[in-house]
C-alpha cells in the first residue's frame, strides 16, 4: 500500500510540477557552425567572392539568395553593356575610317534604323556606352561590397551575443566587482 501511495504522489508531483516546466522550443538565432568560415572577415572575404554566401551560411536564407540574384543580374548587365560598348565602339570606328577615305563631311546611316547618324553622334554614342560599362561594373562592385558588409556585421552581433560576457558593477562598499559567464542567445 506504501509503495502504490508513494507511486501516485511521484505522479501528482510529475503532473503539477512537471506542468509549470519551460518546454523545449526551436531557437530562433542559430550560432554559426565551428568551422573554418566562422570568423567574421574570413565569411565577409568569401561573401565578397560569392555575394549572398555569408548570410546563407548564417540561416538567413532569402537574404542570401536576394543578394545572389541580384549579383546575376548585375553581372548580366555587365556582359550586355560591354557587348553594346563593343558593338557601339566598331560603328565608330567603321566610320571614322569610312570619314577618312571622303573630304566632305558626311552622315552614315544610323544602325538603330533611327536615320542618318553624324560621326559625333556615333562617337558620343560610344562613349555612353562605355560610362554605361564602367557604371555596371561599379554597381556589381557596390552590391559585393554591401554583402559583404552585411555578412560581417550579422556575423558579429551572433558572436557578441554568443560570447563571453564581462560584467563590472558596483558593490556594496563602491568597489567593483568582475564577473565572466558565456551566454547563448535563443
Amino acid at each position: 500500500m506504501q509503495t502504490i501511495k508513494n507511486i501516485f504522489i511521484s505522479a501528482l508531483l510529475v503532473i503539477f510540477v512537471g506542468v509549470n516546466q519551460p518546454f523545449a522550443v526551436e531557437t530562433k538565432f542559430h550560432t554559426p557552425k565551428p568551422d573554418s568560415h566562422s570568423s567574421p572577415i574570413t565569411l565577409a572575404t568569401i561573401d565578397f567572392l560569392l555575394p549572398g554566401y555569408g548570410m546563407y551560411v548564417q540561416n538567413e536564407k532569402w537574404t542570401g539568395a536576394l543578394y545572389f540574384g541580384l549579383n546575376i543580374i548585375s553581372l548580366g548587365s555587365i556582359y550586355f553593356a560591354y557587348r553594346h560598348w563593343r558593338y557601339s565602339e566598331s560603328v565608330y570606328q567603321a566610320g571614322a575610317w569610312r570619314q577618312r577615305q571622303e573630304m566632305d563631311h558626311i552622315y552614315l546611316e544610323d544602325p538603330t534604323g533611327s536615320g542618318y547618324a553624324s560621326l559625333q553622334e556615333l562617337e558620343n554614342r560610344a562613349g555612353r556606352a562605355q560610362l554605361f560599362f564602367a557604371v555596371s561594373i561599379l554597381a556589381n562592385v557596390v552590391l559585393r561590397s554591401l554583402s559583404a558588409y552585411h555578412s560581417w556585421l550579422h556575423a558579429t552581433e551572433l558572436h557578441e551575443q554568443n560570447g563571453p560576457r564581462y560584467e563590472f558593477y558596483p558593490d556594496a562598499q563602491g568597489k567593483f566587482t568582475g564577473r565572466v559567464g558565456y551566454s547563448f542567445q535563443f
